[in-house]
């Protein structure tokens, strides 16, 4: 059985979602790289490979993928990492049933684009007024991304782009409730994009809407970035409901 619920959750989840929660990873090409967690080091030698779904540390050697991550950052056993996504809302677990990766009906969009509406909206704000010089200056970096995925068409590439996004502005808003909270609504609303994720036209002029977002965050204001992370959830909720 373990197998099986390993497989379910490793084609559910992406590595770089469950690393990226503890470690700061920056794009290099096809791969991610950040500072060891197990580890000292000052350069970067830590690597996480999305499309082979694995992280390695060219340091220290230790790698594999999300569950040996999880083992090695918590020093726990593979059930006890299930257990472990289980709390961070990302594995639902049933006593005598089994795991299960969280779902998410189809109903639930308009309640969670209500509340991500409001909440988005002012983690955008808070970003803008609070981010610090170097997270500026990686909006930057994010816009330049986005500039170069213009006519983009892997859907993979895009919806990875989109998340980081998403996770620099709750945390460059510096509230750790509010980033948690909004990370666990946006695993919530990725599982509603891949229902629909064969139907949505150009996906990359959606996650391309990012470009004035990040600008406004890059320019500290405020006022702005709310308004723009409101007009995009707006949108995302149209989108979705014209095909589901």
């Amino acid at each position: 059985m373990a197998v099986g619920v390993a497989a379910e959750v490793k084609n559910k989840l992406a590595v770089v979602d469950v690393v990226g929660e503890s470690v700061t990873l920056k794009k290099a090409g096809t791969t991610y790289k950040g500072l060891c967690p197990f580890h000292g080091e000052k350069t970067p030698s830590f690597v996480v490979t999305p499309q082979r779904e694995t992280w390695h540390c060219f340091g220290c050697g230790l790698g594999g993928d999300i569950f040996s991550f999880v083992m090695q950052r918590d020093g726990v056993t593979f059930p006890e990492a299930l257990r472990t996504l289980a709390q961070e809302k990302l594995v639902e677990v049933y006593p005598r049933r089994g795991i299960f990766v969280t779902s998410v009906e189809v109903r639930d969009l308009a309640s969670l684009s209500e509340v991500r509406g409001l909440l988005e909206s002012a983690a955008a704000r808070l970003a803008a007024e609070r981010a610090t010089r170097e997270e500026r200056r990686e909006a930057t970096t994010l816009i330049s991304e986005l500039d170069g995925n213009a006519g983009e068409h892997d859907e993979r590439r895009l919806i990875d782009l989109d998340q980081r996004i998403h996770r620099h502005i709750y945390r460059c808003a510096h509230n750790p409730f509010l980033e948690e909270t909004l990370n666990e609504y946006y695993v919530l609303t990725l599982r509603i994009w891949f229902l629909a994720l064969d139907r949505v036209a150009r996906l990359d002029e959606a996650v391309g809407e990012h470009r004035d977002l990040m600008e406004a965050i890059r320019d500290g204001d405020g006022p702005r970035a709310e308004e723009t992370m409101r007009r995009h959830i707006q949108g995302f909720e149209q989108a979705i409901r014209q095909v589901l």
